[in-house]
This record gives C-alpha cells, structure tokens and sequence, in this order.
C-alpha cells in the first residue's frame, strides 16, 4: 500500500522532540535500565551510571508498523544519552504482496536517521510447510533465529522488540485460554537474559507510540493480517479486549499489576530454588528430601524450573498438578508428559526429569 514520503528531516536529538514526547522516551529508557538490572544483565550502580548502556548494541526489530517504527526512533534517541549503539533487523517474511514495500520502508527510515539495517527475505510459507506448523509459528522461528545470528557479529547483543501493553494484555489473555499456571499467567517476561532479549515498551501504551511518531512526522506501515479474525491473537484484540474493556475501562493498568506481580513473584522463586541443569544423560533429577523440605508452592515452582531447564515448551498449569498430585500419593513409576516432548517420572528416591527419545 503506498505510504507517506518521509520527512525530509526527522528530529535529529531528544531535544528537538516535544516535551512529552521526550518524556516517554526517558520513561522506556528508565524501564529498560531497571529490568535489565533487575535481571541481573547490568549492576545496580551500572544502571544509575550517566551512560548505563556503554557498549550495548541494541539490535531493534523492525517490521515498519507502528510498534517496531516507535522502537527504533526511541532507542535512537536515547543512545547518546545511554551510550548504546542502535542498529536495526527487518525479515521480510514474503507472505503478503506488500511486503517487500514494507522492506523499502524500513531501509529508507534507517537511511533517513542514520541507523545500520540488516534485512533479509524469508519464505515464511515454505518454512511453514516443511515444519508442519502454521504459519505464526514459522515466521516467529525464522525472526528469531535470523536475530540471533546477527546479534552473534557483535560484543554485547541485546535484541529489542515492540511488544507494549496491548501486547501485554492479549498475551496475558491467551495463556489464560491455553492454561497457564502461575506466575506465567502474569504476562511475557521484559527481559530474557538467556536469549539477550529484552521489550522496552512491554508496559507503554500502544497509543503513545502512535502519537509519539506523529510528533516526530514519522510515518508506518500498517499490516492488514492484523484484522484477519482467522488468528486468535486478533479475535483476542479485536473483539474480546474491547468488552473486558467495556466492563473496567482500567482494564489495562489491572493487567500491568498482574505483571508486576509476576515478575516479583518470578525473581523471588529464582532467587531462593537451587540451580537446575541436566546432567551428562540429560536429565534432572530432584531428590524426595529437597522435595519434602519445600512448601507446595515451591515444588511447583521447582518443577516448572526443571522443565524449562530442559529447553523449550511451556509447562501447563494441570500437568504440573498432575505431577504434583502423583509425588504426594507415592505413585512410584507413574510418568506424566509435558510439551516439548518432556517427562516426569516418580521414583523412590525423587523425581526424575528428561527429555523423550
């Protein structure tokens, strides 16, 4: 679809944007300092420091749209401030015929402000097709592996993405569908130290970046797939949201403390569980005397660990009770299955976790 031209000039420092404006953009850099301390990525005195981010390349994910266009400009304007270098990452994922004017957007948008762009094109539906998973799933594979390898060419990655609130609140809706347990029913994590991932906008509303570029005489892209009802993250925004809205117009400060509680929840549980990791036979095993010296919500907690700790698919909250359930009744032998081709098997002497042949 055609698009605005870009201004011939956009604000060149934080300085030259509006007061509020400049505002939000100290706000997500605040945030981004704080939950990277938080999870331990920069020290406590690091992220008082007068340039918390020194050499950090903050690596932003830029589809053209409103979110992901908000994101670059922001962390653009805050790098001479943190002392973080910015560069951008577009994959065109060649499922619509506009993609590749999406490709062009973005180019010229890094163009205009000077930013470093790595892009590349990804048949998303052939990728989708020889995974045998649709195509959400695929293009998601592919964004995120092509971000990895290009965080890899620098010293200190950190991959930045638009989620915000709304995103926030979808999120927090579609684990409740799928059944979630605590404290992941709280919402996406805003820092993934592991992957160097980290979402600087996850608690800033949608609206204030779409009246942040307009202040800054930015244009975006729009995606029309973002209305297609056939994906439940769309009924989600499109028709849900609106009516829980309906019912508490502050719907989306409740699912911003449910957040916060989770996340405090989360750090406090890391903080006090040991250290789980597999060992040579990748498995883990938890001994009945660590299990009975834990309270109920900390053996959840430190099955949920073990899982993770095996790699990738989110343990749903029934099969954890489940597990729990048959540890409390002695059940020895009795094997419960997790996604991602997990397991978790009671023996005498504890609880054995592995991967499946």
């Amino acid at each position: 679809m055609p698009y605005p031209p870009l201004p011939n000039q956009l604000p060149a420092r934080l300085q030259d944007i509006p007061a509020p404006q400049a505002r939000l953009c100290l706000d997500v850099g605040r945030f981004m300092t704080e939950q990277l301390a938080g999870a331990g990525c920069i020290s406590r005195e690091q992220a008082l420091s007068s340039a918390p981010l020194n050499g950090y390349t903050m690596l932003a994910a830029c589809s053209g749209g409103a979110d992901s266009t908000a994101l670059l400009l922001i962390l653009h304007y805050l790098a001479p401030r943190m002392g973080h270098t910015v560069v951008a990452v577009h994959l065109d994922h060649a499922l619509r015929q506009e993609s590749a004017d999406d490709a062009h957007f973005v180019s010229q948008l890094c163009s205009a402000a000077g930013i470093r762009l790595f892009s590349v094109r990804t048949d998303v539906a052939d990728l989708a097709a020889a995974g045998r998973c649709g195509l959400e799933e695929a293009g998601r594979k592919a964004r995120y592996a092509f971000y990895a390898k290009t965080a890899a060419l620098f010293s200190r990655p950190v991959i930045c993405t638009g989620h915000h609130a709304d995103d926030l609140k979808e999120d927090v809706l579609m684990r409740l569908i799928r059944g979630a347990g605590w404290p992941a029913l709280g919402g996406m994590q805003a820092v993934i130290p592991e992957r160097s991932l980290l979402r600087p906008l996850l608690v800033t509303e949608k609206y204030k970046l779409t009246t942040f570029l307009e202040a800054c005489r930015c244009p975006w892209r729009e995606d029309a797939s973002n209305s297609d009802p056939s994906f439940t993250r769309n009924r989600i925004r499109n028709t849900i949201i609106p009516l829980l809205q309906q019912e508490n117009p502050s719907f989306g400060t409740t699912i911003t403390e449910l957040w916060e509680a989770a996340a405090a929840d989360r750090d406090y549980w890391t903080d006090v569980l040991p250290e789980l990791a597999p060992d040579k036979n990748g498995q883990i095993f938890i001994a009945r005397s660590t299990l009975q010296g834990l309270h109920k919500a900390g053996r959840l907690r430190l099955y949920k660990k073990a899982l993770e700790a095996l790699g990738a698919g989110q343990p749903l909250h029934a099969s954890i009770m489940a597990l729990e359930h048959a540890w409390h009744r002695n059940q020895g032998g009795k094997c419960i299955q997790f996604p991602g081709g997990k397991t978790a098997r009671i023996r005498h002497g504890g609880i054995c976790f592995c991967l499946t042949a």
